[in-house]
């Protein structure tokens, strides 16, 4: 059974990763993937605004944005035994917005920059101004910006004998 990207997403993620305990065979595994938001980091010569936009990704807001650090004990805690673990930090130093509407394999800044304005974690004056100064940096070859990613993978305990 896999996850990925999903757990982040919900208000109660160990309710989902038990549920997945409840449902796989026995002695059967899992894989849980997903983001890390809390490692979050953009630099685009602009302090203040990149701090702003890394504090609001880096901020809960009723979901589990932190779950990635937290799969391997979260799976342990609903019965499972995790027999592998690893992580990723993807970098983006290089993009040029003038070819495309965001670093490979990443999202667009706009939507991210919208995102935020509509959670009330940007103000709507700040948005263009965001898309247009991380753009800028971008083509000054001075954007930067990283994500953490945790994999688990995990297998049901076997049953206590007595």
């Amino acid at each position: 059974m896999r996850s990925e990207r999903t757990l982040q997403w919900l208000n109660d993620p160990a309710a989902a990763v038990a549920e997945m305990s409840r449902v796989v065979r026995p002695q059967g595994r899992i894989s849980v993937i997903d983001t890390d938001w809390s490692t979050f980091s953009i630099d685009v010569g602009d302090d203040v605004l990149a701090a702003r936009v890394r504090n609001a990704m880096r901020d809960e807001r009723g979901r589990s944005s932190n779950i990635g650090r937290r799969l391997h004990d979260l799976v342990r805690d609903v019965g499972f035994e995790p027999i592998a673990g690893t992580q990723a930090t993807q970098t983006w130093s290089s993009w040029n917005p003038n070819d495309s509407p965001a670093p490979d394999g990443c999202f667009s800044l706009r939507s991210l920059a919208e995102d935020l304005v509509a959670r009330d974690q940007l103000a709507a004056e700040d948005c263009d101004r965001f898309v247009t100064t991380t753009h800028e940096a971008a083509l000054r070859g001075q954007f930067s910006m990283t994500l953490t990613m945790y994999a688990v993978v995990a297998t049901v305990k076997p049953p206590h004998e007595t």
